[in-house]
């Protein structure tokens, strides 16, 4: 399963770039989309035969010294290349722990909505104002997955407004960098199925783009009482856990009205 997702994702990179894009010269009709196999080989400095079994998903042993001469001729992203690095190694079976006492208390005790993510995307817990402000239900609640959320719920709701379609796009394209480390899971597997079974998820998906973290992106709520707010995102890793806190910071006076809402909310 690593192997074909390895293997789809080079060929995707391949076919969006050009031979002038790698200092080469476009000779003759072109049947292909981007690249040839064989470009790529020479733009990387490395066999053709050794670059195709790579991208056909053979069972071949990889350095990362050859790896990194394949990224660095496919352009990629420092997001991509890290992708690569992953699916051509072992999965990282994701630990689904709970979320400890500690971290709950952190959360509650955040005056900003906060939340926590598993290593599949899963929120597991979260706090007063983070309910009030996506209108779910109350900390304690059942996990649900984040992308599910988005795809499926954010849009209907209407707090995204018209950048639900780049939120989404967004998510979709982080979600993918971090399943590098996980595909060939079965329950990771089986979940990328079931989200795949929502066309506004599948679409998107399917175009394999790769983005990490999208902390520095500002994106927006249109909230019904609190009205049209920006908000960062903040992420931190517990030592020694597969979870992730998620703030998402708002401007400094509107958490005394958010404060008043989830307070009557809750």
């Amino acid at each position: 399963m690593r192997r074909r997702e390895l293997a789809g994702f080079l060929r995707s990179l391949r076919e969006r770039l050009r031979p002038e894009d790698v200092g080469l010269p476009r000779v003759g009709r072109r049947r292909v989309k981007g690249l040839r196999r064989e470009e790529v080989a020479v733009a990387a400095g490395i066999g053709l035969t050794w670059y195709t079994r790579l991208e056909t998903g053979s069972e071949i042993n990889v350095s990362r010294d050859l790896l990194a001469k394949v990224t660095r001729a496919l352009r990629c992203s420092p997001a991509e290349r890290d992708a690569v690095m992953r699916l051509a190694t072992e999965a990282s079976p994701a630990h689904h722990e709970e979320v400890d006492d500690i971290t709950r208390h952190v959360v509650d005790a955040v005056r900003l909505p906060a939340f926590v993510l598993d290593a599949h995307w899963y929120v597991r817990y979260w706090n007063q104002l983070f309910a009030t402000v996506w209108l779910i239900d109350p900390p304690g609640s059942a996990p649900f997955h984040a992308i599910e959320y988005q795809v499926a719920h954010a849009r209907e709701a209407g707090l995204q407004g018209s950048s639900w379609e780049s939120r989404t796009h967004r998510m979709i394209a982080q979600f993918r960098h971090d399943a590098a480390a996980h595909a060939g899971e079965a329950g990771f597997d089986a979940l990328v199925r079931r989200l795949s079974a929502i066309p506004a998820f599948d679409e998107v998906f399917r175009r394999r783009e790769i983005l990490a973290s999208t902390d520095e992106v500002r994106s927006f709520v249109e909230h019904p009482q609190l009205g049209r707010f920006a908000y960062h995102i903040r992420s931190f890793n517990p030592p020694d856990s597969s979870l992730t806190l998620t703030v998402q910071v708002v401007e400094p006076g509107l958490v005394p009205r958010l404060l008043e809402l989830a307070a009557a909310r809750g």
